[in-house]
């Protein structure tokens, strides 16, 4: 008896192996999660306060610490006497 790796496939295509394509499903979910929290963190930041989000760039992720977002100030919200 042998065990064989998940495949799925469409009637009449060649079975593929389910993990590669189960790990972009799961990339592009977290994708998904990360951005409708950046919108929930975004909706409940009041609107006096000097903060904004911003989407770091791909090439300067660090693949140790995948990091996407920083939190930063808006010097066009911040009012200055």
């Amino acid at each position: 008896m042998q065990v064989a790796v998940p495949q799925w496939y469409i009637t009449g295509e060649t079975p593929k192996p389910i993990k590669e394509e189960m790990m972009a499903i799961v990339d592009y979910l977290l994708e998904i999660v990360e951005s409708m929290l950046i919108h929930l963190v975004m909706t409940t930041i009041k609107e006096e306060l000097p903060y904004i989000i911003e989407e770091i760039e791909g090439l300067s992720i660090n693949p140790d610490m995948p990091i996407k977002y920083k939190l930063t100030l808006s010097f066009n919200k911040i009012s200055l006497l």
